[in-house]
């Protein structure tokens, strides 16, 4: 395995009240054990070692009396380069609270992901042409459904954490019309398992200031495919953002037109719409995702024209879209107007709503005394944490931070690569980084209720992944196809719940037959999905 935050999973054993899975290292450390109340099936282990290889076996107890030894089973963890810590580090400068073991940090830059301890937990099994090179790769961030999506230069990847592929886009230039799409920037899997990235479209045209002249301009795009890879909704801000701003900061003589780079994006669902970052003309928009027009252009109320002495924000990145209608936007800082030094800001901005103007609802201004002539870089990011505090990466400026609502920093790391050929260690950027509560964000396992009366049938649910999760629960007859109850359930990362089911109506539908089918879906893993047997007249 390429990881060693670890999903152990166990069959239950009848009359069991407890568990306990015993992990033996390879030498003569004593193993590790690790008690499992009778609510969960599984446990995740993360005190192991890459380059490891382990025995486990599991024993069931009924009080304090064991009533089942399993068999020892075994497993290996890789070692990999991008995980030695001789090679690459994250340096831990501050850390001020207590946080979850589970917790992760993914780092694009190596395609690992380290604990709050900066130690490294999982690699992607990158092939390097030299056996030493980093993949700087982009937008690296685990699904909703435990998947691990990311960039590299080409192309956009879905992988498993064991970093097997599972989907990658076709790149085939059905949207730009050209040999490849030209993926850049960002790139995510929706909720609907439909997959959005940014894009680029040449078009060769005239001249904005000087129609005489041919100009090959750069238009972005957005595409959204299907898991088949077929093409099921496109944007090109050709059709809907104004020449002016597309050749804004280029001469009437100028033959190649970069135009706004895009740099950022993210999604609502709710809204059915999109915002977008563009960093060239330092602006953000909102688009209505049916109709692809502009709903608000945040250009015009922070004035980034040059007529106001401070604008709101100057080659920014991000949006991220909060509740409440509000925007977390990295603001890079990067003015003209600006003589001394300055450094990025992050921003929450509330949205122009009803009429009323948009507005600077929280700012934070990432000032640090490693940096006394502030900072000037590119890249860099910022998204919320579900404890209600922001994970900020510094990009080019080679850190990382928590910061609380009331601006208190309670987590920083910075990043380190070892120059071989200067005997130094030197910092490497990430473009983002993104978080993670585990490996395992949604999983889970199912049990048969106890009950005095098995009439009364019941599902017991054990939602073993670290977040929350809501579950499709189904009761279908011995024939597999007719389906006789239906009900939901919520259930918070690593708790169980009971389903009660109508079990002695559904028998009577069953034509005799002594068992009836339990089907358990995720709602936010469509994929996930798992069968229970339910039967009667005997001793289970």
């Amino acid at each position: 395995m390429n990881f060693k935050q670890i999903m152990f999973e166990y069959d239950e054993v009848p009359g069991a009240t407890s568990y306990i899975i015993s992990i033996f290292p390879p030498d003569d450390r004593q193993p590790f054990l690790m008690e499992v109340k009778n609510r969960s099936l599984a446990c995740i282990v993360s005190n192991l070692e890459f380059g490891h290889s382990y025995k486990w076996h599991y024993e069931a107890y009924k009080k304090k009396k064991l009533i089942f030894k399993s068999r020892d089973y075994t497993f290996s963890i890789r070692s990999y380069y991008l995980i030695d810590t001789s090679l690459f580090r994250s340096k831990i400068e501050i850390s001020k609270k207590v946080t979850l073991n589970n917790d992760l940090i993914f780092l694009d830059y190596p395609g690992i992901a380290i604990n709050r301890q900066g130690t490294p937990v999982w690699f992607y099994p990158f092939v390097s042409p030299n056996g030493m090179s980093a993949p700087n790769f982009r937008n690296m961030r685990m699904t909703n459904d435990g998947n691990i999506t990311f960039q590299d230069n080409t192309d956009c990847y879905e992988v498993n954490i064991k970093g097997e592929l599972l989907w990658k886009a076709p790149n085939d230039g059905k949207v730009s019309g050209s040999a490849t799409e030209f993926y850049h920037h960002d790139f995510r899997k929706l909720d609907d398992g439909t997959y959005l990235t940014s894009s680029y479209k040449f078009v060769s045209e005239a001249n904005y200031y000087n129609p005489s002249i041919i100009s090959k301009v750069r238009y972005n795009t957005l595409v959204q495919y299907d898991a088949s890879g077929k093409v099921v909704w496109y944007w090109n801000e050709k059709d809907h953002i104004a020449k002016s701003f597309i050749f804004q900061g280029y001469a009437a003589d100028a033959t190649d037109v970069e135009g706004t780079h895009l740099n950022g994006f993210d999604y609502s669902a709710e809204e059915d719409a999109i915002v977008m970052s563009f960093r060239n003309n330092s602006n953000i928009i909102k688009i209505d995702k049916k109709t692809g027009n502009v709903i608000y252009n945040l250009a015009e109320y922070g004035d980034q024209s040059g007529k106001q002495k401070d604008p709101w924000f100057a080659r920014q990145h991000g949006p991220v879209i909060l509740p409440g209608h509000r925007l977390l936007v990295y603001n890079n800082n990067v003015k003209d107007t600006i003589t001394g030094g300055s450094y990025p800001k992050v921003l929450i901005i509330k949205e122009p709503l009803n009429g009323n103007n948009a507005s600077i609802a929280w700012e934070y201004e990432c000032r640090s005394i490693r940096f006394p002539k502030g900072i000037i870089g590119k890249e860099g990011y910022a998204a919320p944490l579900p404890n209600g505090d922001i994970l900020v990466c510094m990009g080019g400026a080679n850190y990382s931070f928590e910061v609380t609502p009331a601006k208190e920093v309670v987590w920083q790391s910075s990043f380190e690569k070892y120059d071989d050929k200067q005997k130094t260690w030197t910092g490497f950027n990430n473009y983002r980084c993104s978080y993670a509560s585990s490996l395992y964000p949604k999983y889970f396992t199912l049990q048969r209720s106890k009950e005095k009366n098995k009439e009364q049938g019941k599902i017991k649910i054990n939602n073993e992944g670290t977040e929350n999760d809501s579950f499709l629960v189904e009761l279908v007859l011995a024939d597999g196809i007719t389906k006789v109850f239906a009900d939901t359930a919520r259930l918070r990362g690593r708790s169980s719940g009971i389903i009660k089911l109508p079990v002695k109506t559904a028998m009577k539908q069953n034509k005799g037959k002594n068992n009836l089918i339990v089907l358990v879906t995720s709602l936010s893993n469509r994929f996930l999905s798992k069968i229970f047997n339910l039967e009667f007249g005997d001793k289970k």
